[in-house]
Formats: structure tokens, sequence, C-alpha cells
């Protein structure tokens, strides 16, 4: 049996039995995703000796996340949750069209839309054009989400400075954070991080919202 698959049945068997309280006390007041009665595991990052297993709960867009030991045996370190996190470079233009925005960069653009196009969401139309750029999406920790898409936009960066000049652009980070207790907290950004922004003339903009149920 592989690490992950290893990983999804210890998942499973920790949503079912509850031993870690923590696990009961989020159940009490939410329900994860299930596939054929079974407890949905995501997404699983192993780095060196720790994995985190990323589970989707039903009808929010943070994730129930379990984290291991895995070695010298594999274990249950921790159980919390992990903010839905969309970290992304944003650029729009009032006057450039969604492929002339695209052009200034090598990068592949992951969303574009142009004026008059039907927001996502509701009736509105978009009233400018836009790229986004989104390297690293599903379910992971801010940090880890703004270090990839900086190794993303730094291998374009006169491309990323055109952007910058001729399209606003900026990384844009939205956020929905469980408001179990109230202390929602926020992200933090280390110097290096503000240095490589800073070597791309990046300012960065954050959206940030309480989400979910407050535990019993």
């Amino acid at each position: 049996m592989s690490l992950q698959d290893q990983i999804s049945k210890a998942v499973i068997t920790e949503i079912e039995q509850q031993n870690w309280g923590a696990t009961e006390q989020f159940m009490q007041i939410h329900e994860v995703v299930k596939v054929d009665e079974k407890p949905k595991v995501e997404h699983i990052v192993i780095r060196e000796n720790i994995a985190i297993a990323y589970l989707p709960v039903k009808n929010e867009r943070f994730h129930l996340a379990i984290h291991f030991d895995v070695e010298p045996e594999m274990e249950i370190r921790y159980v919390g949750t992990e903010d839905y996190n969309k970290v992304y470079l944003r650029s729009t233009s009032d006057t450039l069209t969604a492929g002339e925005i695209a052009a200034l960069t090598t990068l592949s653009e992951t969303e574009t839309f142009n004026t008059g196009d039907k927001k996502t969401f509701g009736k509105a139309l978009y009233k400018f054009s836009g790229a986004n750029y989104e390297p690293n999406p599903g379910p992971d920790s801010f940090e880890n989400k703004i270090e990839k898409l900086l190794d993303y936009l730094e291998q374009d960066r006169a491309g990323v400075k055109a952007l910058v000049n001729n399209a606003n652009a900026c990384i844009q980070v939205d956020k929905d954070i469980h408001n179990g207790n109230g202390l929602i907290g926020g992200p933090y950004i280390n110097k290096q991080i503000i240095k490589r922004m800073a070597a791309l003339d990046l300012e960065i903009a954050f959206s940030q919202y309480a989400a979910g149920n407050s535990f019993q």
C-alpha cells in the first residue's frame, strides 16, 4: 500500500471514529463531503516527514486538515482547518482586451474575461477586461501558495512588470477562514517574500472572510 493510500485510510478511520477531540468538535458543527459514503480526501501534501490531508467541508470553501508525522511511524499529530486560499496575479484594464493583456507576458493565464462578459456569480457584467494567473489552485496554506506564485512569476520578470505597468497587475489573495472561536488571525508575509514581490514591483491585496459555524 502506498503512503498516500495509508494516509487516506487513516483519515477515513479518524473521521469515522473521531479519536481526536478536535475531530469530534469539528464534526459536531460541520460535515465533510463524502463519496460512496466515505469521507472525500481531496488532496494530500507530503513534505519531508510531514503529511497533510485536506478534506472538503460541505457548503464551505475551507478544508478540514489532518496533519501526520510520517516517520518513524505514521501517526496523526494535529487536526485543524485550512483556510480557503486563492492566491493569484490579477491584471485588469479599461482599454486593453483580455487577449492584449495576456500577450504582455509569456506566462499562461488561468482565467480571462472581457468588458461586458457576465461574472461567474450573479447577473453583473464586467466593466473591464482581465487576465488572472493562479499556478497553485486547490487546498494549501497561504505561505506555500504565495511562494509558488512568485516562483511562477519569476519565470518572466519582464512580462510581470509589463502587466504591472500596463494592466494594474497585483497579487490578490481571497481567504475564507473558519470562524470557530472568533479568533481568525491573518496571513504572515516574511521578509524574503516581501523582497521578492518588491523586485517584481508587485503590490498585494487581501479579501478576507469569516465563514462556517462556531464551536459549541
